[in-house]
């Protein structure tokens, strides 16, 4: 239902101090993706390596973003990868931010022969350090969650959130910017761990 560290691209590309001001905002970790798109004529690119019940799994959550307009985005779903099954398949979709607190996701797989997903996001600032993230998504199956943000310092952040797929689950974990368009992230839950890297080009 949800959606590997690329450390090579961290390398290769220079590192500028992050600001507040035009942050990147990937929607991992976690199940929950917020309202907000990345911006005409943006890339995006969001991975992560995963280690569930002693599997591990490259590519869990995989995301490219490219904005075709300023509240627009075309979306890929990365195929993942895990020795005992091998790749899953793509996902493909797009994005559009309804307001400036409600996005719509619309997007198909062929893992799921061809349904369409959608999902509504909603995204509020509780207060200059919390944020609220909900969303409900329907394809075979009603699925929703709500996500806990909070800034701890410019840098980073913390997130704790619950989703229903098939019974409720938590997880949790921490964001760290590294510059204003590249961020980590590490995160865990129900028997699972993960790292990841967002990386924007502009």
């Amino acid at each position: 239902m949800k959606q590997l560290f690329f450390v090579s691209l961290a390398l290769m590309i220079p590192l500028i101090p992050a600001s507040a001001d035009d942050a990147i905002n990937p929607e991992r970790p976690g199940f929950t993706n917020g309202a907000a798109t990345v911006g005409k004529q943006v890339f995006q690119l969001e991975e992560g390596l995963t280690r569930s019940e002693g599997k591990n799994k490259f590519g869990d959550g995989g995301l490219l973003r490219y904005g075709i307009a300023a509240q627009t985005e075309l979306r890929l779903g990365l195929p993942s990868w895990q020795r005992t099954t091998g790749f899953s398949s793509a996902s493909y979709g797009l994005k559009t931010t309804l307001c400036p607190q409600l996005g719509l996701i619309v997007q198909t797989s062929g893992e799921r022969h061809t349904q369409t997903q959608a999902a509504l996001e909603a995204e509020f600032s509780l207060t200059r350090e919390w944020t609220l993230q909900v969303d409900a998504v329907r394809d075979s199956q009603w699925a929703s969650g709500f996500n806990f943000g909070r800034s701890l310092t410019q840098h980073l952040g913390m997130f704790v959130e619950g989703y229903h797929t098939n019974g409720w689950h938590g997880d949790g974990g921490l964001t760290y910017q590294l510059t204003t368009d590249q961020q980590v992230d590490l995160s865990g839950g129900d028997h699972f761990v993960s790292i990841g890297y967002t990386w924007r080009l502009r």
